[in-house]
């Protein structure tokens, strides 16, 4: 759409429902400011992760210089340890205990990181993983699996995460990475915006009618 419009004639982009935050991304990608509106706060923190602090990351020259020191960190941890019946504030309803144990390590690890930027990046990359590795199925709604729908590769959740943060080291020391201008988050809810006379193109993908809700889809990356 933005390439349809042409780049060149758009000034300011604005999503009212932004989701995961693909069309600052994108805007980004094209040296466009852009805005945004997003109730459920871990998607906001996913927006803010990868476009604004992937671009201080870059213009400071830091880029994955924590990270990579973090990755090495991850690849050193041992999980071997007793693990029967352990707590974590709700969450071993959701996990096996050896799983939630190595959750543990690398939350532990991510507190430890002193760059806020890359924390966060961090962080949102766990999130990303804490599904799979868990003993629940995102298909629709997020609810328990049932005996094939998961395997044991799922819940090698040290081995996933350190795949999930070379992928974004590469991303972030790439010449290609599509972040050249930030996102602003305007509010929670798009009816409660205060700008005038900034905008002046929207592109989003409004609310889904099928039902979804899609803050509990995300309960256990909120959590």
């Amino acid at each position: 759409l933005i390439l349809e419009l042409g780049p060149q004639n758009i000034k300011t982009i604005y999503d009212p429902f932004c989701g995961t935050g693909t069309t600052p991304l994108v805007a980004s990608k094209y040296g466009i400011k852009s805005y945004y509106s997003e109730t459920n706060p871990f998607m906001r923190m996913v927006i803010e992760g990868k476009i604004n602090c992937v671009k201080r990351l870059r213009d400071s020259g830091v880029k994955s210089q924590h990270l990579r020191c973090f990755c090495d960190r991850i690849r050193g941890l041992s999980s071997n340890c007793e693990t029967e019946n352990l707590q974590w504030d709700g969450f071993e309803k959701y996990y096996d205990s050896g799983v939630l144990f190595e959750l543990q390590l690398i939350k532990a690890e991510i507190d430890r990181i002193e760059n806020a930027d890359s924390r966060q990046i961090a962080l949102i990359i766990l999130a990303s993983v804490l599904v799979r590795s868990s003993k629940m199925i995102r298909q629709g709604d997020l609810r328990f699996a049932k005996g094939p729908e998961k395997s044991d590769s799922d819940k090698a959740i040290l081995h996933n995460y350190v795949d999930k943060i070379e992928n974004a080291i590469s991303d972030i020391d790439s010449e290609d990475c599509p972040t050249v201008a930030y996102t602003t988050c305007l509010s929670e809810d798009s009816r409660d915006i205060t700008v005038e006379d900034q905008i002046d193109c929207v592109i989003t993908s409004p609310p889904y009618l099928n039902g979804t809700n899609y803050i509990r889809n995300t309960k256990l990356e909120l959590k």
